[in-house]
Order: structure tokens, then C-alpha cells, then sequence
């Protein structure tokens, strides 16, 4: 009697064990074993599959690859190491979104995020890397988000052949990291900047890359103690941007290879440096640099450095071509016409006339100013009160709401 009873209750304990473990088999995808990788596959768009609760049940998997097809209407965190999101075909989306929190070599390739709900939360960013390192973002398309794309914050990341349409925010923005840009990047519609490194960052852009940034506020900036290095073969566009096209400004710097650098149609100075900001080529005549057809050409302003011994072409801009205000400048190969003025060197500027330069008008002065070079300020222009009103677009509020980023953690 005892006997039976014990086999009941050894049944009625195996039911109680195995049936959850049975239930939860049938409800987490296979895995795949791949050398030391891991990879199953999700169908978003086939019952009741979930990227996340997936990550969750397999937490224990040492390297491990998820790749997803459909529709995934979700919020997802990957906070782990060695890891990949990969999309199976085109129809692999996230609506919602995606969090790296403090994960090391963390990959996501060849999918869409969109649709994350609206207002200044950070809720509302559709890719958000938190404190980590070796992160990959690839083939990736990012639309319709509430705030920014994408937020790269206090850490490491490459990004390659990334598009990022319509977003609140900043497209892409990198606070306190190291970010790597490859392949082709596009950054198109924002009511903030396309491209924006802050608070310490340093970027570095492959050789070969395509850079796109247009109908933003500023198209590319680069602020507050960060640095953007461009390697040869590079191509920056920035165009159709309401004020700005490329920007550096407040204790920053970009150094040019051999690269070309083109600002069309922007509300602005194609290409502004201000606040103690720092431009420069690496080689003399090296570099292509256009600013036609904005508000203003290259604008050096407030204590800044900027180096246009290059191939320079600067014309058919609303306002001042080249200017210097409070700042250093030095230009060389440098044709510039069409502009009102072409040269216009004001208050304690400083500037160094390289040679080969094709100027169509006479370097306008206010007096104030220290030149090199044969094309300085001629004596009949010395004296002449420089306009001031093209500065009022540095006071913008649009302006002033880009520059005001929030720091790390946000």
C-alpha cells in the first residue's frame, strides 16, 4: 500500500516538474548550436513570440544569435554580452524601443526600428547604447521615433550603413563615446541635428564613408570637448538644413584627410566654428571643401581656428563668403565669389593669406584685424564698419535648443 502511494506521488511530482519545462518548450524557439554560437530564430508575426521574453529564457546561452522576421510591437533590452539582433528578410521590424545596457560585443544588423511614443523622455529613442563597449549597429533603418534615432551614450560603438527618417530629436546623437562610422549614413528629417557628437566624444569617420545629413537644424556638429577625425576617401554632404550645415564649436575640433566636405542649401554658414573650435586639413591642398548656395560660406567666430589651405570653393552664398571674427584663419587655394562679402575679417581677427587664392571682390576690414599675405585688407577698406546682422543667426532659439543637450544618462 505504502508502495503504490509512493509511486503516485513520485507521478504526481514528475507532472508538477515536467509539464511547466514541456509548456515552456513549445513556447521558446529551437536552438541551433553553431560552434560556439547559439542562433534561433523568432517569427514575430507567428503566434505569440516575443524578442524579449526569447533573450530572457536563453539568458543562460554564452554567445548567443537571435534572428527575427515580422513585426515585434515591443520594448527591448539587451543587457548581456556577446549578443546579436539580426533581421531574417525585409519584413524584420521593432515598433518600439531597442536598450544596450552595460553590454559588451552587442551587434544589431539588417532590420527597421519605428514608431516609439512621442515627447522629450528617453523613452521615445528608438536605438539607446547605455555604458557599453564593441556595440555594432549595421544595416539598420530608424524612422518615425519620438525623440533621437539613435543615442550612443558613455560608450563604444561602430555604425555602418545606417538610415535614419523622421525624427523628433537628433538623428544620431553620441555623448561621452567613441564612436566608428562606416559604410554609407544617412540622416534625413529632424527638428534637431542629423549628426551630433557632445561631452567628450571622439569620432572617427572610415575611409570611403558617405556621410548624408540634410533637412535638420544643423546637419553635423560637433561640440563641447569632442573631436571628429575624417579619413581620406570620406564624403560629408550637408544640405537643406534650416540654419546650419557642419558645425564645430565649443572647445572642439575636426581634422580633414583627404576627403570632400560640401554644404549646399543651408538657411546658414555652410560650415560654422565657433567658441574655441578647431578646423583643419592634415595635407595643404589636400581636402575639398564647398559651401555654395547657404546664408553664409566658412564662418570662424569667437576665439576659433580654422585652416583653408585646401581646395576650397566658396560662392553664390546670401551672406558673408569667408569670415573672421575674433578668431584665426588661414586661407590658401581658395576661390571665393558671389558672396556679400566674399572676405569679411571683423574685430581682432586673424589672417593668414596662404597664396593661390581666386577672390573675386577685395577682402573687406572693420580695422581691427591682423593679416599675412597679398590679398590682406587693401588701405581703402580699412575702416569700414563690418555688417553685424548676419551674427543673429548664432542667437536662434532652433539653435539654442540643439546646443542644449542633455549629458550622459539622460
Amino acid at each position: 500500500m505504502r508502495v503504490k502511494r509512493s509511486f503516485r506521488c513520485l507521478a504526481l511530482l514528475s507532472l508538477l516538474i515536467f509539464v511547466p519545462a514541456a509548456q515552456a518548450a513549445e513556447e521558446a524557439p529551437a536552438v541551433q548550436a553553431g560552434g560556439t554560437l547559439r542562433t534561433i530564430h523568432v517569427n514575430c508575426d507567428t503566434g505569440n513570440r516575443s524578442l524579449q521574453r526569447t533573450i530572457e529564457w536563453l539568458r543562460l546561452i554564452r554567445s548567443l544569435e537571435i534572428v527575427f522576421s515580422g513585426n515585434c510591437t515591443e520594448n527591448v533590452t539587451i543587457a548581456r554580452d556577446d549578443f546579436t539582433l539580426r533581421g531574417g528578410d525585409n519584413t524584420a521590424a521593432v515598433v518600439g524601443q531597442i536598450k544596450v545596457l552595460g553590454g559588451n560585443r552587442v551587434s544589431l544588423k539588417d532590420f527597421t526600428v519605428r514608431d516609439t511614443p512621442g515627447g522629450e523622455t528617453p523613452e521615445g529613442d528608438g536605438i539607446r547604447v547605455l555604458g557599453s563597449t564593441d556595440v555594432t549597429l549595421s544595416g539598420l533603418t530608424i524612422q518615425d521615433t519620438g525623440r533621437r534615432a539613435i543615442s550612443i551614450e558613455t560608450s563604444s560603438a561602430d555604425v555602418i550603413n545606417v538610415s535614419v527618417l523622421r525624427t523628433s530629436g537628433n538623428s544620431l546623437i553620441m555623448i561621452g563615446s567613441n564612436v566608428k562610422f562606416g559604410g554609407e549614413i544617412l540622416a534625413d528629417g529632424t527638428n534637431h541635428a542629423g549628426i551630433h557628437a557632445a561631452f567628450g566624444s571622439s569620432v572617427f569617420i572610415n575611409e570611403d564613408t558617405k556621410i548624408t545629413s540634410r533637412n535638420a537644424i544643423i546637419g553635423m556638429i560637433t561640440q563641447i570637448n569632442s573631436t571628429m577625425t575624417v579619413s581620406d576617401g570620406v564624403e560629408i554632404t550637408n544640405s537643406d538644413n534650416l540654419f546650419v550645415g557642419l558645425q564645430v564649436s565649443s572647445n572642439s575640433s575636426m581634422f580633414l584627410g583627404l576627403a570632400d566636405i560640401v554644404s549646399t542649401g543651408n538657411g546658414g554658414p555652410g560650415i560654422l566654428v565657433a567658441n574655441h573650435g578647431i578646423m583643419s586639413v592634415f595635407i595643404e591642398n589636400s581636402t575639398t571643401l564647398i559651401s555654395s548656395d547657404n546664408g553664409g560660406g566658412v564662418w570662424a567666430l569667437r576665439n576659433s581656428i580654422v585652416d583653408l589651405t585646401a581646395d576650397t570653393t566658396v560662392m553664390n552664398n546670401g551672406g558673408p563668403g569667408i569670415v573672421s571674427k575674433e578668431s584665426s584663419i588661414r586661407i590658401g587655394g581658395t576661390t571665393a565669389s558671389g558672396n556679400a562679402p566674399d572676405v569679411l575679417l571683423s574685430y581682432m581677427a586673424r589672417a593668414n593669406f596662404a597664396g593661390n587664392n581666386q577672390l573675386a571682390t577685395p577682402v573687406v576690414c572693420d580695422g581691427f584685424v591682423l593679416t599675412e599675405g597679398d590679398d590682406g585688407c587693401p588701405a581703402a577698406k580699412v575702416g569700414v564698419q563690418a555688417p553685424t546682422d548676419f551674427l543673429s543667426v548664432l542667437d536662434a532659439p532652433e539653435l539654442r535648443r540643439v546646443y542644449a543637450v542633455a549629458g550622459p544618462t539622460r
